[in-house]
């Protein structure tokens, strides 16, 4: 407390604390006339002998409850915190806007508490969307966990939920059977809609969806011809729309081994440029780009040839991003088997980055043999598929490096954007713990930050869990831990808006685990009961913190905004 003021304060200590109900009723006369309250309210000495300390006891707030109940609240907060240095600002609402000082105060138990001990200004501040977006950063992990700041999201954050498949169907259906705009003498038949690759903008509030679009010549005819295809959501508008066909000029009736559909998309929405990645052709390994702007689907540059490496029957899309630092829309894919000697040209997860120029770089994403001379003996590759997918990166698959499991080590593999390339990373588990079971998780959450919380009903013989963090040159494992029995199994939470997850056992007395990464690693707090924000619904990451897209089922493409 700044020294000039030590003696006013005491004197309204005693005051307001001598004997604390008179004390009470004494500060509850004074905000009752408007003249001595707007004065006494901008007293720091005064409101300081009433903040200070006031959490700590029931008798020790009794003159906070009075101000709580009063309109002067927020004037007499900004008084004490004016007083003891923590603002220089006159007005809460002024305060609210300076997203720094209000998370430095937040950060400070003794300031917090001010906030945390007044349901309203809480919410108010929780809400506010500078400081809502603030506190999804790792730095802020420490205020996310508090279990007031939980409970009050449970109360205050119900996200929004509409099943934007029926606006969808309604747009698609009576598209049937008409001509299509890529070629006069086609019409549309059918569409397959890779929703589990979809990406969202917060940006421009657009989905985008990769699929497949196929035609044929009359309602009669039995050949059917394939097309890449990107449709769009505008999710302010609520509607649909056909963005771009890619090879529209070549009738291609043949789409095995992952030809002739959008393979992977990336949006960069500072330049509206949104990035297709395809196979022209069932019979040949060639992968393409084209790039069209997302506001209209207007040609940027087409036919970047982006590789030709493997053979066509091993082509499986992995994963796609936009490297918001680099500038690139990256895209990997499988060529080749994980298990391939070293010597092998091509590897097994291949990949390339695009600039609105033309190709970048293009090459091995990910091989174990030849990025480690790890020995890969049995292999569960990209088995997650879009639950493993996280904003900038993915956990693609795990391998055993010897023929015995019981005298080898599973090891985890990821990738992650890393400068103009696809960086691959490895995580070596104890010896005796199964590649196959390390591959397949009961239940996982990656959230977009690539922070993972992953539960096994069995791992190396009984139920597990592990907290993981994915980044860019490494695997951390930053909580691992077993029941000793097989009875009480994992079950996994998240709070996908945050980036936060949760874990606890089906053992009723057990404890609510709930994770988030900090800076440095991860912060774990245990509570007695689980708060209803974490949600059982296991959403992938497609690249928004505050729009989630579950796809519940072929019709029921369920879409969460977490807006404040």
């Amino acid at each position: 407390m700044i020294p000039n003021l030590q003696m006013d304060y005491f004197k309204y200590s005693r005051l307001f604390k001598g004997n604390y109900i008179k004390g009470a009723t004494l500060l509850r006369s004074f905000l009752n006339d408007n003249a001595v309250a707007d004065s006494l309210v901008r007293t720091t000495p005064a409101m300081a002998a009433v903040f200070t300390d006031f959490y700590k006891s029931p008798v020790n707030r009794l003159c906070y409850n009075v101000l709580a109940e009063s309109p002067y609240f927020e004037e007499a907060a900004i008084s004490y915190l004016g007083g003891v240095g923590a603002t220089e600002h006159q007005t809460m609402d002024d305060l609210l806007d300076d997203t720094q000082n209000t998370l430095d105060i937040l950060h400070n138990i003794d300031f917090a508490e001010v906030f945390q001990q007044n349901p309203e200004l809480l919410t108010k501040t929780l809400l506010k969307p500078n400081i809502y977006r603030a506190l999804i950063k790792d730095e802020n992990t420490d205020i996310v966990l508090r279990s007031v700041i939980l409970e009050t999201f449970s109360e205050v954050l119900n996200p929004a939920a509409v099943n934007i498949y029926t606006p969808y169907n309604a747009y698609w259906t009576p598209l049937v059977a008409t001509t299509t705009p890529f070629d006069s003498g086609l019409i549309f038949y059918q569409n397959a809609m890779y929703t589990a690759s979809s990406i969202i903008s917060e940006e421009t509030n657009t989905i985008f969806v990769p699929s497949m679009v196929s035609g044929r010549t009359s309602t009669g005819s039995t050949t059917y011809y394939y097309y890449p295809a990107v449709f769009k959501y505008d999710i302010s508008a609520g509607t649909w729309s056909l963005l771009y066909v890619a090879s529209g000029d070549v009738r291609q009736s043949n789409s095995t081994n992952n030809s002739r559909s959008s393979n992977g998309v990336a949006y960069d929405p500072d330049n509206d440029n949104l990035y297709i990645f395809y196979r022209p052709s069932s019979s040949s390994a060639v992968n393409m780009c084209d790039i069209v702007k997302g506001a209209d689907g207007s040609v940027v540059q087409t036919g970047i040839e982006v590789a030709n490496v493997g053979i066509s029957s091993t082509q499986v899309p992995v994963f796609c991003c936009f490297d918001k630092v680099n500038h690139l829309a990256k895209y990997v894919w499988r060529v080749g088997e994980m298990d391939a000697g070293s010597g092998s040209t091509t590897g097994w997860l291949y990949g390339c980055s695009v600039s609105a120029n033309g190709l970048v770089w293009a090459g091995k994403a990910a091989h174990p043999n030849a990025d480690q001379g790890l020995s890969v003996f049995s292999t569960a590759q990209t088995s997650l598929g879009a639950s493993g997918r996280f904003s900038d990166g993915a956990y693609v698959g795990a391998f055993q490096t010897g023929s015995t499991i019981g005298t080898s080590n599973a090891v985890m593999v990821s990738i992650a954007s890393s400068n103009d390339r696809i960086k691959a990373n490895y995580l070596t588990f104890e010896t005796g713990t199964s590649y196959s079971q390390l591959a397949s998780p009961t239940y996982i959450i990656i959230c977009e930050n690539g922070f993972s919380l992953m539960a096994w009903d069995t791992l190396k013989g009984y139920p597990t869990l592990a907290a993981i963090r994915f980044l860019e040159n490494e695997i951390n494992l930053l909580s691992y831990e077993q029941q000793s029995t097989t009875t009480y199994k994992y079950t996994v939470y998240g709070f996908p808006a945050m980036n936060k997850a949760a874990g606890k056992t089906s053992q009723s007395t057990a404890q609510f685990q709930v994770f988030g990464t900090t800076p440095s690693g991860v912060l774990k707090k245990e509570y007695p009961a689980p708060f209803d924000i974490f949600n059982e619904t296991l959403i992938p990451a497609r690249g928004s913190d505050l729009y989630k897209l579950d796809i519940v089922s072929s019709s029921n493409w369920v879409l969460y905004d977490y807006m404040p």
